[in-house]
């Protein structure tokens, strides 16, 4: 699937253009599953409802449903664990499904990190679930399509609903009413969408059992469209086009320091480039000899994410950053961090629901750091099993020929001992650092409650853009250049002739005449804004742009700094 495809098919999904075939908003290992592939299509998911339970479209040739509503408690049950991305470790269940559970009474060794993070298991959700279905088949459909507000407005109170009690009586120590029944299925769509995006992100960070620093990966560059490619570099090369690697201004502009004039350069490729796009319905820069290749490579090392840097003045080298991030943080923090906000959506609503319950917040660090742990582990052993017998050698201290018998659950019993703690802590300064309600982003983080309100929605950073991009898209279909590229004591004329050449924008053009409006349709179109809205919650050229995780690694920086120089004081 194109990128373009992928934008489509984010829009379709959303149903915001009646044009686009409804079919095209099923995604693998959102809406269905395929025996024998991979678990999902690896490009993250937005903030969206199935269409299968509520719309029935049909399914791709040998695929399965996620989630359909003539499945029994206990294949709601699967289901669940299978959106999320984690085996429950159900020894009696029989077939092929890694994700089946034997029974509602079955004991699911990885269940107790789930309690920990959100107060309740996969089994009391799908036995809720099948309660819900006997009582109202309307509402049920939309809570298994995920399509929350509208479960809702079928019915204001079901938030209110009690835990049926074939569920009360299965709670065992610290098992107890944490959480509204229906406050936990919206906990799990989020859980379910943060285990999507990470398969998405792992693919780009690792070369098979090899994690991907900025130093690893350019040297793999050259080896794109040959028979030894590694994913994460097609990946990569497949949204480079769409990212500030195709937009860094020449070094006659950034060495002047003239962060204006590189902004102008910058929008400038951006409209021409989607010009561009849109008259060949995508943008394919897939090399077909190693010279394109060994080119498209030094694009990367032009892009400051990839600068050679000086430390502790032992001459300059590429640093090992991640290739790889999601909104700036790379895959473990990924994990954590999503994890840890998902978490802290439960405390917050088992304090507003439960006033006078258990707490949620009372379960032990240890237990804590123990979950975080095993569901990293979980989810890379499903997307990369030689990463994670990387990773399990890391936690046993050996090496790969003295490891038992690797399994899915190898980790599990090891983490006991070493329990995460550092990925707790981590995790929790860094979501302090994710943008804030109503901040480019915020939308993009794992918080569940916008799959019921618009708090904090960033939908007018998106609005702004699509404004700026249509004007944009109009001069650069009119070969207009900006005032600033035409400043020759800012800009020397022959660099921005480079312009004329590549991109077909002239450096003689005037303004934009008021002629020469852009679309008022488009202009007050809001779909639009949303498509790009969901976009960025995906694993998207937006969200894994490298310039997001340096632009928040050097706050971080200065911040150590500042405290640094106040414990010497």
């Amino acid at each position: 699937m194109s990128i373009i495809d992928e934008i489509a098919a984010a829009v379709a999904q959303a149903g915001l253009d009646d044009g686009i075939d409804p079919s095209v908003g099923l995604r693998c290992g959102w809406d269905y599953w395929v025996p024998g592939q991979p678990l999902t299509d690896r490009c993250g998911i937005a903030r969206t409802p199935h269409r299968l339970p509520i719309d029935l479209d049909p399914l791709p040739e040998g695929a399965v449903a996620i989630i359909d509503g003539t499945m029994t408690a206990a294949q709601l049950g699967g289901s669940i664990w299978r959106q999320i991305l984690i085996r429950p470790r159900d020894s009696r269940a029989m077939g092929h499904d890694p994700f089946a559970v034997s029974s509602m009474a079955a004991h699911c060794g990885r269940a107790e990190h789930l309690v920990t993070l959100v107060g309740h298991s996969p089994r009391d959700l799908a036995i809720y679930l099948d309660d819900l279905r006997l009582r109202d088949r309307a509402v049920f459909d939309r809570v298994i399509a995920k399509d929350f507000k509208g479960a809702i407005a079928l019915r204001p109170t079901i938030a209110d609903d009690p835990w049926p009690d074939r569920v009360r009586a299965l709670w065992k120590a610290p098992e107890a009413d944490y959480l509204p029944p229906f406050l936990v299925a919206v906990l799990y769509a989020e859980l379910a969408r943060l285990a999507v995006n990470h398969d998405g992100l792992l693919v780009m960070a690792f070369d098979g059992g090899i994690e991907l620093s900025t130093r690893r990966f350019v040297p793999r560059v050259p080896l794109a469209g040959g028979p030894h490619q590694p994913s994460a570099i097609k990946r990569a090369i497949e949204m480079l086009p769409y990212q500030s690697i195709a937009l860094s201004a020449p070094g006659t502009i950034l060495q002047r320091g003239d962060a204006e004039a590189a902004a102008a350069w910058a929008k400038v490729c951006a409209a021409s480039l989607s010009a561009v796009a849109e008259e060949r319905e995508g943008l394919d820069i897939a090399p077909a000899t190693p010279q394109q290749a060994k080119a498209i490579a030094r694009d990367f090392e032009a892009h400051p994410a990839f600068w050679l840097e000086q430390r502790n003045d032992h001459g300059w080298s590429r640093q090992n950053r991640p290739a790889a991030t999601y909104w700036g943080l790379d895959w473990r923090q990924h994990a954590s961090v999503g994890l840890v906000e998902i978490m802290m959506t439960a405390q917050d609503w088992n304090c507003r629901c439960r006033p006078g319950g258990r707490r949620l917040s009372t379960m032990s660090m240890r237990r804590v750091s123990w979950a975080i742990a095993t569901i990293s582990y979980a989810w890379m052993t499903e997307n990369n099993p030689a990463a994670a017998v990387w990773l399990l050698r890391q936690a046993q201290g050996k090496n790969e020929d003295s490891l038992d018998a690797f399994s899915p659950f190898a980790m599990d019993d090891i983490l006991k001992e070493k329990s995460g703690n550092t990925l707790r802590k981590k995790a929790l300064a860094l979501v302090a650092d994710r943008p804030k309600p109503g901040e480019l982003g915020y939308t993009a983080r794992y918080q569940a409650h916008l799959w019921l309100n618009a708090r904090g929605d960033d939908i007018a950073h998106y609005r702004q853009y699509k404004w700026d991009a249509i004007m944009g898209y109009h001069k650069a279909k009119a070969g207009i250049l900006p005032k600033i590229l035409r400043d020759t004591s800012r800009v020397p004329e022959e660099v921005a002739a480079v312009l004329g050449r590549a991109h077909g924008v002239s450096p003689i053009h005037g303004d934009i005449g008021h002629n020469k409006p852009p679309s008022s349709a488009m202009a007050d179109d809001i779909a639009a804004a949303r498509g790009s809205q969901n976009v960025g919650m995906m694993i998207s050229p937006l969200a894994t742009d490298p310039m997001r995780e340096m632009l928040l690694r050097k706050p971080r920086a200065q911040s150590k700094k500042k405290e640094a120089k106040t414990k010497t004081r």
